[in-house]
């Protein structure tokens, strides 16, 4: 392993989780924690993914 690069990888798990919580945080509309059918609907039609 070459030295130095240890915090390169923790910096990009930093980086993808905040990006995960930004995005979840933008999802649960109603903040109870967890995303319901109704968010999830919402959240397919808006990006055009999922089954319709």
């Amino acid at each position: 392993m070459v030295e130095g690069t240890g915090s390169i990888g923790q910096n990009v798990l930093n980086t993808l989780n905040q990006r995960t919580q930004q995005n979840f945080k933008l999802t649960d509309t109603n903040e109870s924690g967890g995303l319901d059918k109704n968010e999830v609907q919402v959240r397919a039609e808006k990006t055009g993914q999922g089954q319709k």
